[in-house]
């Protein structure tokens, strides 16, 4: 009986000592250097026949310099086989440490597996094993244990003795070893995303009249505009007139999505003709103007001359038949979207007939700008200028009167190369000389070419400009008789080229003239300069 209880005792003992190698392997293949062990200081652990902690035992023989187990007389298995031999071979054996397998731990295993004593535990309570400590604890030269022998507690190694709920959950793949990794036959399939689809129109940034890339040129009218329904055209017109036509109807009810409105050089280099789109800048302009004939014409340049003290005449009393007026003017506008304001004040030098005049500041000049319609090909504004008479007429620097200056403004893409702008407008004075004061209507256009880039972004734009004024009421003096005759019917008309140089978005300076046409109404040339800074 006593030999019976020794083995027991024995096998108990050697179960333990394999559980706790399982423990300490498991964890040195995941943190190397550190032995984990469970209850080392708990007085309630499981204790050995003689009545020594099982825990503090094995500490003792895993940080111990000493094979402890060594020699004939240690533990050994029931086949006879001694157990430090078995427990080497696994140690050393190169390669990867074996992984624990989860598996439930079967009922017939004994008590001291299912001891919590003997789980891992925090890093905290980890004992750090010698620093010369090699994986082999029992002396060599031992017997060589038996195949069979060493599959068995291989396996048995193997096992995770924790339960279910305290078992570590298997890692991603993106965690695990390239060569642990789940095939891609074992991955779901996922179905490809769908393609990306187009948000715009592929004319973005093109739309004119003359690119075949622009909707308005191609013979599919559809176009992309997202969140709009199809403008249903069947028959796409094929002229230029109904291609005009239609560009303006998709500008109006379906506008381009990506149309990023911003202000550009091309829309902007006319020097008689206002741009439809308000642009925060300042402006310094001269104007000489030669040959300015009747200028008390239904007063659009100056209040009436003869029997009316507001009138200008020469010093010497004579009538004035044409004007010589050189002028300096600063414009500035502030915009904010698609609204501006903007005011104009104009200093004069005078001269009647080439003979000595008279100079001074002229009538200053008011007004707002609306941008009303903004798409690709086409922008239209609207501007009300208003003219304060705060000129001294009798010196020929002022009208006398105020006047409102109600117009519309157009400005139409080409190409990416050309541009077309226009103003048509009344002039209504208010307040003027009943007999000589008359409306008048205005209208400028220019045309726009860019003729070169030295850089990308500083074009050299040369303009064509046409503008005419046509007298719809009023009166005049004759300069030869004196007497007054009616201006209603009477127009001016000046053509002329212009040259403007852009610095980028920031500025340009250019200049042009102005020649009259085919009647001796109005000056016959007129010379303008500017430079213009944008901020």
């Amino acid at each position: 009986m006593n030999r019976i209880h020794s083995i027991r005792s024995i096998l108990r003992f050697a179960v333990g000592i394999v559980i706790v190698l399982v423990t300490v392997g498991s964890h040195l293949a995941q943190t190397p250097a550190q032995f984990v062990l469970r209850g080392s200081g708990n007085p309630s652990g499981p204790r050995l026949p003689d009545g020594r902690h099982l825990s503090r035992v094995v500490n003792e023989l895993l940080t111990s310099p000493n094979d402890a187990l060594g020699g004939p007389s240690g533990p050994r298995l029931p086949d006879g086989n001694r157990l430090n031999p078995v427990v080497n071979e696994l140690l050393i054996v190169p390669g990867q440490p074996i992984a624990p397998q989860p598996t439930e731990i079967p009922a017939s295993m004994p008590d001291l597996l299912r001891m919590p004593e003997l789980l891992p535990v925090a890093a905290e309570t980890r004992l750090e094993p010698a620093p010369t400590r090699t994986p082999v604890l029992f002396p060599e030269g031992t017997p060589e244990p038996s195949p069979g022998l060493t599959a068995a507690v291989a396996s048995f190694l193997s096992t995770d003795i924790r339960p279910a709920a305290e078992r570590p959950q298997p890692l991603g793949p993106q965690h695990q070893p390239a060569a642990s990794r789940p095939t891609a036959s074992l991955i779901p399939d996922v179905p490809p995303p769908a393609p990306v689809q187009q948000a715009a129109c592929q004319s973005c940034g093109t739309g004119n009249i003359g690119s075949p890339s622009f909707d308005l040129m191609t013979s599919d009218p559809s176009g992309c505009y997202p969140g709009r329904f199809n403008n249903g055209v069947e028959a796409y017109p094929s002229h230029a007139l109904g291609r005009f036509l239609y560009g303006i109807y998709n500008c109006v009810c379906l506008p381009d999505p990506c149309y990023e409105p911003k202000w550009t050089p091309l829309a902007d280099s006319a020097f008689f003709t206002p741009t439809a789109r308000p642009v925060t800048q300042m402006r310094f302009r001269t104007d000489l103007t030669r040959g300015l004939a009747t200028p008390d014409r239904a007063e659009y340049f100056w209040a009436k001359g003869l029997g009316n003290t507001r009138g200008a005449q020469s010093p010497d009393g004579r009538r004035v038949d044409r004007v010589r007026d050189d002028a300096i003017s600063m414009y500035t506008e502030a915009a904010t979207g698609r609204v501006g304001v903007f005011t104009e004040l104009t200093y004069h030098r005078v001269r009647p007939d080439d003979r000595p005049g008279s100079s001074g500041f002229g009538d200053l000049k008011l007004g707002t700008k609306t941008l009303l319609l903004d798409c690709e090909l086409l922008q239209i504004a609207f501007q009300l200028q208003t003219t304060v008479p705060t000129g001294n007429t009798e010196k020929g620097l002022g009208t006398g009167h105020t006047t409102l200056e109600p117009s519309v403004i157009l400005g139409l893409k080409l190409s990416n190369d050309s541009y077309f702008q226009a103003q048509v407008g009344e002039w209504i004075p208010l307040g003027g000389d009943t007999d000589y004061a008359g409306a008048a209507i205005q209208y400028n256009w220019s045309y726009n070419h860019v003729l070169c880039r030295p850089l990308a972004n500083c074009p050299i734009i040369g303009t064509m400009e046409f503008r005419g004024v046509t007298f719809q009421d009023g009166a005049y003096t004759d300069p030869a008789t004196g007497i007054s005759l009616g201006a209603s019917g009477n127009s001016y008309i000046g053509i002329g080229p212009g040259l403007r140089g852009f610095i980028c978005d920031r500025a340009d300076f250019g200049g042009a003239v102005s020649y009259g046409v085919g009647s001796a109404v109005g000056p016959r040339q007129e010379y303008r300069f500017d430079l213009r800074v944008r901020y």
